[in-house]
Parts: C-alpha cells; sequence; structure tokens
C-alpha cells in the first residue's frame, strides 16, 4: 500500500491490528515521540532532576483538572511540560492515564529533552522551549487510520454526513462547550453502520479560533489521507480528533446529524394555479372566427334577396304598362 504525501513532522499509521488494540485497551501508548533534533541531558543532571519534578506535578494536578500546564527550573535546564485528559474520562481514569504516560515516555525516549506520548485517554509532552499554541503550532502529528473502507455506493453518502458531523464538533468545541474544548458526535449513515461517531479537543491554553483553526485544519485533511476509510485520527499536540464507525467515547453526544432527506421525499414546489380548459386565447379567436363566418352567410343571401326584388319589380311594372 502506498501512502499518501504526508506533512512534516507527521507519522503516518495504518494498522488495522493496533487499532483494535486500541479499542481493546488504553495501557498501550498509541504512539510516542522523540524528536531527533532533541537534545539530550546525563544521568543526575539537573534537568533530570526538574524533569522529574514537573512530570510528577503534571500527573498530580493534571489528574483533578484533565489538563495542566508547568515548568519546573532555571534556564537552560528549564522543563516545560503539559498534559491534557480525554475530556468524556473520570478523574481516576485520567490518573491512571498520566501515571502510565510519565512511566513510558521516559522509557521511550532516554535522556531526551524533548518528548510527547499519546495514549486513548491522555496525552503528555514535555520539553526545553515552550511557545503559546498556533493553528500550526502542532509540533509533531501522527496520522492514523482502518485499513477497511466503506462500500463504494456508501462513500458518497459517508463523506456527506462525516463531514458535516466533523465541522459541527470542530465549531463546538472552540465555541461552545463551556471552555473544555471537547465534543462528541454521531451522524446517522446505513442500516448496516446505522452512525457515524466522532470526537474532537484541543488543549484549553489557546483561544476559541486558535482551536477552530487546528481543528479545521485536520478536519480539511480527510478527504487527502483517509478517503472512505472506516475509521481515522489525527494527533497533535494542541489538537486531535477521531471517528469510528462504532461507539467509542462516554456519554451522549454533543453534536448530533441527522440522515439527509431523500430527494423523493422533500416537500413538493406549489403546485400552479389551475388552468381552464380552454385557452381564453383560443376562446377569442373561436368567437372571432364564428362571426366572420356569419358574414360570409349572411352577404350572398341578401344578395339573392335583392336580385328578387328587382326582378319582382321589373315584372310588375311590365305587367302595369301593358294593362295602361
Amino acid at each position: 500500500m502506498s501512502l499518501p504525501d504526508l506533512p512534516p513532522c507527521s507519522f503516518p499509521i495504518s494498522l488495522l491490528a493496533l487499532a483494535l488494540l486500541v479499542r481493546a485497551t488504553g495501557s498501550q501508548p498509541l504512539y510516542q515521540i522523540c524528536p531527533p533534533s532533541s537534545r539530550n541531558y546525563t544521568a543526575n543532571s539537573t534537568y533530570e532532576s526538574n524533569l522529574n519534578s514537573l512530570l510528577s506535578s503534571l500527573v498530580a494536578s493534571g489528574s483533578t483538572s484533565g489538563y495542566y500546564a508547568n515548568d519546573v527550573g532555571d534556564v537552560p535546564d528549564t522543563a516545560y511540560g503539559v498534559v491534557l485528559c480525554r475530556g468524556d474520562v473520570d478523574a481516576n481514569s485520567c490518573r491512571t492515564c498520566l501515571e502510565t504516560a510519565a512511566k513510558k515516555v521516559v522509557e521511550a525516549c532516554p535522556y531526551r529533552r524533548n518528548a510527547v506520548i499519546w495514549f486513548d485517554n491522555c496525552l503528555m509532552r514535555y520539553t526545553e522551549k515552550w511557545s503559546f499554541p498556533s493553528i500550526s503550532g502542532n509540533s509533531s502529528i501522527v496520522y492514523m487510520w482502518n485499513t477497511q473502507n466503506v462500500t463504494k455506493t456508501e462513500t458518497s453518502l459517508f463523506n456527506e454526513q462525516l463531514g458535516k458531523m466533523m465541522g459541527s464538533l470542530a465549531s463546538y468545541a472552540a465555541f461552545n462547550s463551556a471552555f473544555t474544548m471537547f465534543a462528541t458526535g454521531e451522524a446517522e449513515f446505513t442500516a448496516a453502520d446505522p452512525k457515524i461517531y466522532g470526537l474532537v479537543q484541543c488543549t484549553t491554553d489557546q483561544p476559541a479560533n486558535v482551536c477552530n483553526g487546528c481543528l479545521q485544519g485536520f478536519i480539511s485533511q480527510i478527504p487527502t489521507y483517509f478517503v472512505a476509510k472506516r475509521g481515522a485520527r489525527i494527533l497533535g499536540t494542541t489538537c486531535y480528533f477521531r471517528y469510528e464507525l462504532y461507539p467509542f467515547y462516554n456519554g451522549s453526544a454533543k453534536v448530533t446529524i441527522p440522515s439527509p432527506v431523500p430527494a423523493s421525499a422533500q416537500s413538493p414546489s406549489p403546485a400552479p394555479p389551475p388552468t381552464s380548459s380552454i385557452d381564453p386565447t383560443t376562446k377569442g379567436e373561436k368567437k372571432k372566427s364564428g362571426v366572420g363566418t356569419a358574414f360570409a352567410v349572411a352577404i350572398p343571401v341578401v344578395a339573392v334577396l335583392v336580385l328578387i326584388s328587382v326582378i319582382c319589380i321589373c315584372l310588375w311594372r311590365r305587367k302595369a304598362n301593358k294593362k295602361i
């Protein structure tokens, strides 16, 4: 299978087995990135001490608030970090995920000053440099998709419903989610797969318009990288999304997209006003034609009558002269 041309700093994963594993358990990371350009730190160094303190604070505070950012130490050994738990998980699940992330990330990226790790329920990132999130502020991006497709006959409807749902979710998360910047949704699909399920989230340290721009930017890539895919997600460091043809989030959907109304079932156009069985113009023409016919018949009759009258007068005069 050939891979699409992906943006820089992106990592494609198209393993159905991994998707099934992630669906079954959240104990394994979805992915981790140890940037090759990252500087290393040494054992027992000041940066290592700052990093350990940072990770402990991220777990403790992040599990109660769902999102937390902090920094520990002074330049040049400052460690910056951020954690984000999925908006539909409880505090215990969030803490469990963050504890696992803090352990796994240093194992996966030993002695690296920059690293990021994603789990199904949380995200953890630390770095030696920090910048405020922007629309293009995702330092690393992971693309994941199901290798199975919807059928060709379903593709048009799938694209339509998925596009409506994901666009609505981005707007809801950015502008209507009471500062959680999280939203879930569902869209009606087919009898075999009744619904498409979706989820989006942003880190809450960014303005609403930046969150919306981040999500819309990712969603706009669906037609390029995920054509007809039954499930996919893009993982970023400031926002991410996921959709599937099975329910994967907790709680009820915040956004619902109904089935499109079939063309045959749409309201008919107003009927035109009833028309007479006889066209008015035609009636006038018939009337005019009738008058013309009457004149055509009357003229010869009058001429005959006049001719007879003249003959009678002439005969009467002749008889009168003979008598005289």
